[in-house]
């Protein structure tokens, strides 16, 4: 799977380790791009607001009606966001995996039906149902407005909120959290860790 720095703007997934043999545990990344009031592509709609940038690119990007439709409006609604998920589901099962979960963040548990698979075709046949069912672009969008309405920076809410669990020092950085999260052997902190970077705003309540 793509890895990518956590919060950098970006149409994809981070992998974030596994939780189970066989069972991927990955996330969108939140969006961190600087706000524009409107921006416009040829042949495409108009969006306005601080992700107006953002909307451009995955429209740009989207490969189907069913993106383009969703995007279109310069929001993604609950039932387009499930529409999505079940989208990557079927296509997950078609290729021999099967979705776990999926959370209002963009994290997301894949499990390998067949553990013999070669791990390089498993992860091309994800990345390819990521693309297909709109998870880049429709999925992506959804995650970022939720936890990230008016797209702010949230790397310093990320570490006063690891520091605030006294998961890192009082003198943990921005530098620190670049080099990457912390990482515990109890599922405990690791899980407030992950909620920290996820959802740092807590606008998802943990869901």
């Amino acid at each position: 799977m793509k890895k990518i720095a956590p919060l950098l703007l970006a149409a994809g997934i981070a992998l974030t380790g596994c939780t189970a043999p066989g069972v991927a545990s990955v996330s969108s990344p939140s969006a961190t791009s600087t706000p524009s009031p409107s921006s416009t592509m040829v042949d495409g709609p108009k969006f306005t607001g601080p992700y107006a940038a953002m909307l451009t690119d995955v429209y740009a990007e989207s490969h189907s009606t069913f993106e383009r439709e969703a995007l279109a409006d310069g929001k993604i609604t609950d039932a387009e966001h499930a529409e999505m998920i079940e989208r990557l589901r079927t296509c997950l099962a078609g290729s021999g995996h099967r979705l776990v979960s999926f959370d209002k963040t963009g994290r997301q548990e894949i499990e390998d039906v067949n553990p013999n698979k070669d791990p390089d075709v498993g992860h091309k046949e994800i990345t390819s149902c990521q693309a297909s069912s709109g998870e880049n672009t429709v999925g992506l969008i959804y995650s970022a407005m939720l936890t990230n309405p008016q797209n702010i920076d949230l790397v310093p809410k990320v570490i006063a909120c690891l520091k605030k669990l006294h998961l890192v020092g009082p003198a943990y950085s921005k530098n620190d959290y670049q080099r990457g999260l912390p990482h515990f052997p109890d599922d405990k902190r690791d899980a407030q860790v992950t909620q920290c970077n996820d959802d740092p705003l807590n606008l998802t309540g943990g869901k």
